[in-house]
């Protein structure tokens, strides 16, 4: 029905005029207040009294009183002693910059500073952040820079080479330290100005005989700092380095993620080491199956000549003076020694074997300088 000009209802009222009617009521209303009553005052009587009755205070006893003030006298201490030693760890680590001293410490982040534009690994020195830039991580770059489209390409790619490190404990050198130790400094340190100096001292510097600290034929405690599924990088003396699975260890590795992890100790061997003009090293040729010899030689004396074995195959390649043959290495996981079945026809065997497979092996020969035993494929399992 149509509003006429002498009806007061506003339907939908807006947000005004509802407030302005609000108004309009509340300024024609009537307080009306309720007469005291017996019951009431009696109420208020008994909570004015409440109000002013006195709170009776807290009383410790003496052995309290002295239990609560040597609490607090350790607690002090152990803050003074965490601060002084925070102090000790940052006089250390100026020190440490000063003398251009090598320190080691894991990669728990890698972050990204200045807007996203700078790609970092974070670590800590006793509670202090050391950040090193990716610049700063290795001694050669790790992008094609001709390949990268744009900066969110590099930091992009940057995180996900350097997120491979995460766990690994890396050599670095502090290269500038900024604020104090009371509040949130900042320190930039370099990994590969420290792998230089490790290369220098390593490689580099030789004795009166010509001899330098590791040379070929060694075997040097390396450091896993990134693990793929076919390969694993290792710092070998100072020396970033590539190591194939296959020439990691004699056996049956599917995914190297799942038996190698940033950090790990390996005894690598250096078989060769290459120099450039100016007689420094450039390349080294390094394996780990050597290191495992004299582990497999004790185990050679449980080889009869004739018996069969299980063995998985490690790998499948052709021969070198024979094209028509195939050279099948394994490893015998029952008694944990490798082998090698020479010149086998991989068209003759029923079902041909391929890498991971399970075989039975039949041994005829042990080469114990090698820790191997020769023998021939049966079957597959």
């Amino acid at each position: 029905m149509a509003r006429t000009a002498h009806d007061n209802t506003v339907e939908n009222p807006t947000e005004e005029q509802y407030t302005e009617n609000v108004d309009i009521d509340m300024n024609n209303t009537e307080s009306v207040e309720p007469e005291p009553t017996a019951e009431a005052d009696a109420d208020d009587t008994a909570n004015a009294a409440a109000d002013t009755e006195p709170i009776a205070p807290v009383i410790k006893s003496r052995r309290e009183v002295l239990a609560e003030k040597r609490a607090n006298e350790v607690k002090r201490a152990k803050n003074n002693a965490i601060h002084e030693t925070r102090l000790m760890v940052w006089e250390q680590l100026k020190s440490a910059k000063h003398e251009r001293r090598i320190l080691y410490s894991r990669i728990f982040s890698v972050e990204t500073l200045n807007n996203g534009k700078v790609t970092v690994a974070v670590l800590s020195m006793e509670g202090f952040r050391v950040i090193i830039p990716c610049m700063e991580m290795y001694k050669v770059p790790p992008l094609d820079m001709s390949t990268v489209t744009d900066d969110n390409d590099r930091i992009r790619r940057e995180k996900q080479i350097m997120t491979k490190l995460l766990g690994a404990e890396i050599p670095f050198i502090i290269t500038n330290i900024e604020g104090d130790p009371d509040g949130e400094p900042v320190i930039i340190a370099s990994r590969k100005e420290a792998l230089q100096r490790m290369v220098d001292h390593n490689y580099n510097r030789r004795n009166r005989d010509g001899k330098s600290l590791i040379n070929e034929g060694d075997t040097v405690e390396s450091t896993v700092i990134s693990v793929g599924r076919f390969a694993v990088w290792a710092n070998v003396g100072g020396l970033d380095v590539s190591i194939p699975v296959y020439r990691l260890t004699h056996r049956y590795v599917e995914d190297a993620t799942q038996m190698y992890t940033p950090g790990q100790k390996l005894n690598i061997y250096v078989g060769a080491i290459q120099y450039d003009e100016n007689n420094r090293v450039s390349r080294i040729s390094v394996s780990g199956k050597e290191p495992e010899i004299d582990e497999f030689r004790p185990k050679l004396k449980n080889i009869k000549s004739g018996a069969a074995f299980l063995g998985k195959i490690t790998s499948i390649r052709q021969s070198r003076t024979d094209s028509s043959r195939t050279i099948i290495t394994l490893f015998l996981e029952d008694i944990g020694v490798p082998a090698i079945a020479n010149y086998t026809r991989i068209d003759a065997l029923p079902n041909p074997p391929i890498t991971g497979d399970t075989v039975v092996f039949s041994a005829y020969a042990v080469r114990e300088e090698s820790g191997t035993v020769i023998g021939s494929i049966l079957r597959r399992v």
